[in-house]
């Protein structure tokens, strides 16, 4: 039998090379030799040579199993060696963006050397081709990328790319040409230049430049040019010359200078001056002794006068024209008589340049041009933060005045009634008390002053000494009996176990926000401090100071209803200041409160109201002190006694004590095609949020979108232009102001570019931006700053903005605004903030370190001094790299002074000091220590209670322990080892333990194995109900439960870590007798929630610092800082290195780098997050995204679905690649934990995958084809799955176990997730982002709208790029033909059949677009020759032209509603949601009440509450998430009379009670107790009944609603509170009524018709019965008419149809707001 052996048995060879296999075989007689290659041939270069195999030059083809096969007589025998050949290709490179690239001097640029091929991967390098070095400027970066920053000129010629591999080497050629503006000089100067008449005028400029420039002349004739011929007298230079000069000739000259860089402009102005004895034009203006080409400042409402008057013999012969140097219009109200403009009542859009052009009235020659500019400038505005506090004595108080308006502007403080305390120090407009006193209590007043006028703002301080007890009093059972019920009982604390809770939000409120304190205005006495607004006489509670006077016993003694005084003047009087004469006390007038309904009282008053040395009784408090006027009724005791708050009427509202106005601040506004427009109203006295939008004949664009005196209408299409009005309610009437709209379909060929003066920034910095544009039509250019607004002192000056002394919050995106005649364009700039870069560089050495590094202990002062030697006088600047100064930093030259260091204030700290000659940086480093504790068995700190843990908690804790026994942490609700709820967490016997109760017994659960000691570990403790989990270092889930049928976990008493005060008052179930020895260096609350554990802690016993820095762990002379992390510390990196360790090279994030997007640290450098709608390698350039397309680290991410019961997602995709890739994801956990749900491509199919809890289920497609789109959609329900691929059979799955609820908290991702934050769960199977693209989503049945619908985005493209055929599609409607158009926001362009319209032709022909027929914001809804109007609420008639005043009753007509504020119900579980209606109708069908999810989400599976009339009998029905429960009437409601309905829900329970009669009851399946419903309430019916009741009902309400009661309103006034309704009538004044059920007839008696497709007529009888008219008629209703009268109605119709082909369609938005819009708080 022969033996085989193959050497080698495995080998791998390069591409190209040779490999060799010898066989060595015995045997005898000696054996063949065979040899074979398993399931393959043998390739091209395969040579046998007996025994040997040899791969020549070897392919990838060649790789494989190679078998030697050896037989003799005595048998056969194989042996196999395997062959593994690595592919070998050369590079191939392509230069971007193109290989010659034209630039101008100062510019930047880059080249990109793209490798196209190459394995392995090529190295890449960039070198001058004629071997001279790069420039300081020229910087070569990761990618192949050579960029060249603010080139000056050297950098001009070509460059080398080389790139190289195993393979091969290749280059390739760059070419770089620069080319610099020209530079013009202009003989005569200095300008201005005077002449004589007749002398000769010659003007001669020259301009350098490369290429070399053209040189032209031009006269500016009010700013705009006018070429004047001119000859040229050598190359580059221009001469303009005048022989014998006149008048005629003065003026402003401009010579422009062109080449292919741009165009440079200088100017110089001439002055021709009469020999004879003359005269000259002069300015006059109200300002006396304004200096001549000043500008003048005219306060705000002021007059202004311009005059140019000639004084001379001829001054009959000239005519006078006025125009504005920037061509807007003159302000409104101007007037010109002999000469002189005047301006009335001037606003600041009145401000600017204007121009006074004189010519001879008979040969209309221009004789003379003056100028004259003035600003109109305003008070200053006063923000004060904050305007109220209560601090403790010896706490370090801080309040800020800041005030805005023109500059320059005073701020000065006084303490009203007294002097400056002597703690105080002031700094500008901050005043900061060192040790505040209790007698420091009281208010202060900040002032504001400047040309303008005087502001004043009151800002005060409660110095509050009394302390409570750190417990509550421990009562005997028969007081406990006895006691009254008190706060306690109402804010519900102590819980009993009967009651259940359901919360599944991920709650976003702040951790402190505890379920276990009260809600805001009432304060316990359990620890702290007691804050009480009023005290009860009995001492039994605290109320609100709102809650005073109200009429309503909220102390159990009544006190807060005693000494209250109530006005009862009612009579007329002839010497009243009203309107209507209601007669007033003498100190009502001038009070600054308006008593009268017009504030007459309030008008024509002198006195000073802020003299507080003298008040009338009415201003004084029960001690005698004064208080100010704007302090009375406000909803803040400010008196003692709160007799501020006694004596309001309840009725009287506080209102600003100024004139409201409301005015357009640009009245005429021209946008091109596609562009965006922001028109805004400036509301002074009224609340931005009040004002109304309406466009003048015709109703709002769809992409309209309101905030409040804001409204934006974006992708602007021609039939966008109109006139838009703003409206608002005052004192005394309907406010408005209308602008203009213009869209034109042409665009303006400019080009703008934006320069700045130095090509790096760094803190303390002076930078010049420069905005220059080029192109034909005269421009103006304002500046703005993106997401935020231009820093306090920046300083735009035309097309300069100059930003002084920069600060690290300076980053950002810069925009150039460039408004022209024909429109308006945008340039962006990002603009970075460095930190320390100098030629003084200070910095960190590879070998030492070059600054000074402070340590001070966690909560001790600081003091920090600059000192250089540099020449008087010197400024000095202080920032923190990376960050801001400590917001209890105090600076003071070259001194800055933190009082109370903090872990956050650690970081290196910049002093600038600069001279009239050069600037120097000094660093500091400062370390915090004694940041993390450092426990021994006897020490503990206690926290607040562990917030919303009623339910569900996560925990994480990082610690390193000293020995193995000992309570890290421990929470629980009393203080008692026999009973009450707990959770604990420590060691026993080396072991991690987690254990809770929730009543019936604890929970156990422990590691596998023991933690080392002295070593760092993190766990993760979860529980959701009975179960919980723990997971110790990333390690296995180890699980366990609690016993009994109890849910809740309740925790009252303080969280404490590493023991407690008394080991002897923990539940005896706990599991810890001793305290913890050890480190703590992290606690995370809810994944997110990072604890600043010595900061937070109320009590610190026997705590040391833990010293986590010993041995500094940092690298590359990085310096460690304890922090709160996984290990104790993290390292501050010096310069160029990044990571944990400072173990990565590339330059760290730093502020505004990424532009609008957002900026990672990662090894080698740091990467931008761009948004959706931005690229680059900054996020400095916009894309019009249509179809997102997805790459590496791309995603878009989703409001988090409701899914408990039910999810599906809908999508549309193209996979560019079928490698694993993530398409879809969310889940329970930010840490990869927990339940979830994913679409992803696995292994080339789609994989739809659910976790409820118990197991993953999991669905798969057939393999998947590459670049062909793929329709998907994925559904759960409880533990059923399914998925749809193309429209094909359906897949159906089930998950284990016996979970059914999908609990999903992170947002639901599309692409990818972030990386940054987000985990994917294991389960999962993929880790990767999805390739390709998306064009349709749907999440649980609803349309999702990419852009406008998204929380959050990263580095999202279009999909194909640039070169996308739009057109392909066919996306015109209506036979409309699409053409590509680059310059539209939609990449095409539809050309419309006549009578259509919209971006898509979408819009067809009929009345609503042709002749606009609806009123006062009302929306056109219709056919071609129908239509009804739907009137927003306070207006009705055929076309909603009249005003109707809807109080607390309201007609409804069936496609009528209402939209309250959902916050008028109690949002707490436990408190009952109580409704009372008194109505009357006869018909059997109607939506009553509606409250669940918002108005553009399916009602199908969502929570709700809803009181409907079905077959005439009442339906109560409401879904806490487990099914509906329903509760009917025993009696029919449609037969006309009045009836009242209450309806009530608690938890599981409801009640029904129809007129007084048996209650009738029901109740809700399941366990769960909570209505979630993020919509708001909806009464007589809702915008949309299919989609939001899911088509259970099909018509709203038709009656009358006599009386609305919602919560503990008993009576609500449906104008007053409601924030929009629709179609909305008066009720009928006479008790019975006959109803028409079809046409819409005009009446003219009682009302006007709510402008439904319904109208009702009066009847004597007190019965309804119902009538019918025959026809249809789209008219409206006018009014009400007697059933005995005929029928008065006129109604409008276009070729009219027997049948109504009308069907309403859905409301995607709200149709009116309401000026006043109210939300109201609910306290337990």
């Amino acid at each position: 039998m022969p033996t085989v052996q193959i050497q080698p048995d495995r080998q791998t060879v390069n591409q190209g090379s040779e490999a060799e296999l010898t066989c060595i075989v015995t045997g005898s007689p000696p054996p063949d030799i065979k040899w074979s290659k398993v399931n393959d041939e043998f390739g091209v270069g395969v040579r046998v040579e007996g025994n040997v195999l040899r791969i020549i030059s070897a392919v990838v083809s060649d790789r494989g199993m190679y078998v030697c096969t050896a037989e003799n007589a005595g048998g056969t025998a194989q042996a196999a060696a395997i062959v593994e050949v690595e592919r070998r290709e050369p590079p191939t490179v392509q230069i971007y963006p193109q290989v010659k690239q034209t630039i101008v001097a100062g510019a930047s640029a880059l080249f990109q050397c793209h490798l196209t091929g190459g394995i392995p991967t090529p190295t890449v390098r960039w070198a001058r081709t004629d071997g001279r070095p790069l420039s300081l400027n020229t910087e070569t970066l990761n990618g192949g990328v050579l960029r060249f920053n603010q080139v000056q000129g050297d950098e001009e010629g070509s460059y080398t790319c080389t790139a190289e591999n195993d393979a091969g080497r290749v280059t390739a050629v760059a070419m770089l040409e620069i080319q610099s503006l020209p530079v013009i000089s202009i003989r005569p100067g200095p300008s201005p230049y005077t002449l004589q008449v007749g002398q000769r005028m010659r003007l001669e400029c020259s301009a350098r430049g490369d290429p070399s420039p053209s040189v032209t002349w031009q006269k500016l004739e009010v700013n705009f040019p006018t070429t004047v011929s001119s000859q040229s007298t050598a190359p580059n230079v221009a001469v303009y010359e005048v022989p014998s000069a006149s008048k005629s000739d003065s003026g402003t000259y401009q010579c422009s200078a062109t080449n292919a860089a741009g165009v440079s402009e200088e100017r110089i102005q001439i002055v021709v001056e009469d020999v004879l004895p003359g005269f000259k034009p002069v300015v006059d203006t109200t300002i006396p002794d304004a200096p001549e080409a000043a500008t003048i400042f005219v306060p705000i409402g002021g007059n202004y006068e311009f005059s140019c008057r000639e004084q001379g013999p001829d001054a009959s012969s000239i005519i006078y024209d006025f125009r504005r140097s920037d061509n807007r219009p003159l302000p409104r109200g101007y007037r010109i008589e002999n000469g002189v403009l005047y301006l009335t009542s001037v606003d600041q859009a009145a401000s600017g340049e204007y121009a006074c052009v004189g010519s001879d009235r008979i040969s209309g020659r221009i004789l003379f041009t003056i100028y004259a500019t003035f600003e109109v400038i305003a008070p200053p505005r006063i923000t004060l933060d904050p305007a109220r506090q209560i601090v403790r004595p010896g706490d370090l108080v801080r309040i800020r005045c800041t005030a805005t308006g023109p500059q320059p502007i005073t701020i000065n403080w006084s303490k009203e009634g007294g002097y400056m305390p002597r703690t105080v120090i002031m700094n500008g407009g901050e005043m900061m008390f060192r040790g505040i006193e209790t007698s420091d209590a009281g208010r202060y007043i900040c002032q504001a002053v400047n040309n303008a006028g005087t502001a004043r703002a009151v800002a005060e301080v409660v110095v509050n000494a009394v302390k409570a007890e750190d417990t509550l009093p421990e009562k005997t059972p028969k007081q406990d009996a006895e006691k009254k019920p008190g706060i306690i009982d109402t804010l519900g604390i102590g819980v009993t176990e009967d009651v259940f809770f359901d919360q599944f939000e991920d709650d976003e409120e702040d951790y402190f926000d505890s379920s276990s304190t009260p809600e805001e205005g009432y304060y316990l006495k359990v620890g702290g401090e007691e804050v009480c607004e009023f005290m009860c006489r009995d001492e039994t509670m605290c109320v609100l100071s709102s809650q005073l006077c109200d009429g309503k016993r909220n102390c159990p003694d009544g006190s807060d209803e005693e000494e209250c005084l109530k006005d009862t003047l009612i009579k007329t009087c002839e010497d009243s200041p009203c309107g209507n004469k209601l007669c007033l006390a003498k100190h009502q007038i001038c009070d600054g409160i308006p008593d009268c309904y017009d504030a007459g009282d309030e008008k024509g008053c002198i006195d000073d109201i802020f003299d507080l040395t003298k008040c009338s009784d009415f201003f004084k408090c029960g001690d005698g002190k004064c208080y100010p006027f704007y302090l009375n009724c406000d909803g803040e005791c400010d008196c003692s006694d709160c007799k501020d708050e006694k004596i309001c009427l309840r009725t009287r509202r506080h209102i600003r004590h100024e004139e409201p106005l409301l005015t357009a601040i640009q009245q005429d506004i021209v946008r091109f095609v596609g562009q965006t427009a922001e028109l805004r109203c400036e509301a002074s006295g009224i609340d931005p949020n009040a004002v109304s939008w309406s466009r003048l004949r015709g109703s709002l664009p769809s992409s309209a979108v309101i905030r409040g005196n804001l409204l934006r209408l974006a992708s602007l299409r021609p039939e966008d232009s109109g006139q838009y009005q703003c409206e608002a309610r005052g004192p005394t009437g309907f406010l408005s102001s209308v602008i203009t709209l213009n869209v034109l379909t042409g665009r303006q060929s400019l080009d703008i570019r934006i320069i700045p003066s130095r090509p790096n920034v760094r803190i303390g910095d002076d930078i010049d931006l420069t905005c220059e544009v080029s192109g034909q039509a005269p421009a103006s250019v304002t500046w703005k700053r993106m997401n935020t607004g231009l820093p306090l002192n920046a300083q735009p000056r035309e097309n300069v903005l100059r930003l002084i002394n920069v600060q690290a919050n300076y980053g950002g995106i810069y925009q150039c605004v460039v408004t022209t005649s024909t429109g308006v364009f945008e340039e962006n700039f990002p603009l970075a903030i460095q930190g320390v870069i100098s030629s003084e560089r200070v910095d960190f050495e590879l070998n030492q370190r070059s600054v000074m590094t402070r340590s001070v202990a966690f909560g001790l002062s600081v003091i920090m001094e600059c000192h250089v030697n540099l020449t008087p006088p010197v400024s000095y600047t202080w920032s923190k790299q990376g960050g801001e100064l400590p917001v209890n930093s105090l600076v003071e030259n070259n001194v800055l002074n933190i009082p109370e260091v903090h872990t956050e204030d650690a970081g290196l700290f910049v002093c600038t000091a600069s001279n009239a000659e050069r600037s120097l940086d000094q660093a500091t480093l400062l370390v915090v220590t004694g940041v993390i504790p450092r426990f021994s068995e006897n020490s503990y700190l206690s926290l607040p209670t562990l917030p919303r843990a009623y339910l569900a908690f996560d925990l994480e804790i990082s610690f390193k322990p000293e020995t193995g026994d000992g309570l890290i942490l421990y929470n629980s609700q009393r203080e008692s080892q026999e009973d009450g709820d707990f959770v604990s967490f420590g060691l026993s016997g080396g072991y991690a333990e987690f254990r809770f109760d929730v009543g019936s017994g604890p929970a156990v659960i422990k590691s596998r194995q023991p933690l080392a000691l002295n070593k760092w570990h993190t766990v993760k403790l979860s529980r959701d109900r009975k179960k919980g989990s723990m997971i110790v270092d990333d390690g296995e889930q180890i699980m366990g439960s609690s016993v009994g049928r109890f849910l809740g976990l309740d925790l009252v008493r303080p969280m404490y870590l590493g023991g407690v005060p008394d080991f002897d008052r923990i539940h005896q179930e706990a599991g810890f007798k001793t305290g913890y020895s050890g480190c703590i260096s992290r606690l995370v609350i809810r994944n997110s929630v990072t604890l600043d554990l010595m900061r937070d802690s109320k009590t610190k016993i026997g705590i040391r610092p833990c010293e986590t820095c010993i041995g500094n762990p940092c690298q590359n002379n990085g310096v460690c800082q304890e922090a709160y992390t996984e290990v104790g510390h993290k390292c501050i990196c010096p310069a160029g290195f990044s990571g944990g360790l400072c173990e990565n090279t590339g330059e760290a994030c730093y502020p505004g780098v990424c532009g609008t997007g957002r900026c990672v640290n990662k090894p080698g450098g740091f990467e931008c997050f761009c948004p959706f709608g931005t690229f680059g390698q900054r996020c400095e350039r916009d894309i019009m995204i249509q179809e997102p397309a997805f790459g590496d680290g791309s995603y878009i991410a989703y409001q988090t679905p409701r899914a408990l019961k039910r999810f599906s997602v809908d999508l549309n995709f193209k996979p560019e690649s079928l490698e694993d890739g993530l398409l879809m994801y969310c889940s329970q956990k930010y840490r990869g934990e927990g339940d979830f749900a994913s679409l992803a491509i696995r292994n080339k199919r789609l994989e739809f995958r659910f976790n409820t809890g118990s197991g993953t289920a999991t669905l798969q497609s057939e393999p998947l084809l590459q670049d062909e789109w793929v329709e998907v959609r994925a559904n759960r329900t409880d533990r059923r799955g399914s998925m749809t691929i193309n429209g094909g059979q359906m897949q159906n799955t089930e998950s284990p176990g016996s979970n059914r609820g999908l609990n999903l908290i992170t947002p639901l991702y599309i692409g990818g997730v972030d990386n940054t934050r987000v985990e994917i769960s294991p389960e999962v199977g993929v880790e990767d982002g999805f390739k390709g693209c998306v064009k349709e989503i749907k999440i649980m049945d609803q349309q999702v709208r990419m852009a406008e619908s998204l929380v959050d985005s990263a580095n999202v493209g279009q999909c194909g790029g640039a070169t996308i055929a739009f057109c392909s599609t066919n996306p015109c409607l209506n036979n409309g033909q699409c053409s590509e158009d680059p310059g539209s926001p939609h990449g095409f362009s539809c050309s419309c059949q006549e009578g259509y319209s919209g971006h898509k032709c979408e819009m067809e022909p009929g009345v609503c677009t042709i002749i606009r027929p609806c009123k006062n914001g009302a929306s056109c809804v219709g056919s071609r020759n129908e239509y009804s109007c739907n009137c927003p609420l306070g207006f009705a008639g055929q076309h909603c032209e009249h005003n109707v005043d809807i109080r607390e009753s309201a007609s409804f007509s069936g496609d009528s509603w209402v939209e309250f504020d959902k916050l008028m119900l109690p949002q707490e579980d436990g408190q009952a949601q109580k409704l009372t209606f008194e109505f009357s109708t006869i018909k059997p069908n109607g939506l009553l009440f509606w409250y669940g999810q918002e108005p553009t989400v399916s009602g199908r599976g969502q929570d709700h509450i809803s009181v409907a009339i079905k077959d005439g009998i009442i339906e109560f029905t409401f879904d806490v998430g487990t099914g509906p429960a329903m509760v009917r009437s025993p009696s029919r409601v449609d037969d006309g009379e009045r009836h009242t309905l209450t309806v009530e829900r608690a938890g599981r329970q409801g009640i029904l009670e129809l007129d007084g009669s048996v209650r009738e009851y029901g109740q809700s399946p399941g366990i769960l107790h909570m209505l979630n419903a993020e919509g708001n309430i909806y009464v007589g019916g809702v915008p949309d009944l299919a989609l939001m009741t899911d088509n259970v009902y099909t018509t709203g309400f038709q009656g009358c609603i006599h009386r609305l009661a919602i919560g503990e309103e008993q009576s609500i006034n449906f104008m007053d509170r409601a924030l929009s309704g629709v179609n909305v009538n008066t009720c009928p004044s006479s008790s019975g009524w006959k109803h028409t059920t079809e046409g819409r007839n005009s009446a003219s008696s009682g009302g006007w018709s709510s402008g439904s497709s319904s109208s009702w007529s009066s009847s004597s009888s007190s019965s309804w019965s119902s009538g019918r008219s025959h026809g249809r008629n789209s008219g409206r209703s006018d009014g009400w008419s007697s059933a005995g009268s005929q029928d008065q109605g006129s109604s409008r119709v276009f070729n009219s149809y027997e049948k109504n082909h009308y069907t309403r369609p859905a409301y995607s938005h709200r149709t009116y707001k309401r000026t006043e819009q109210t939300s109201r708080k609910v306290y337990n």
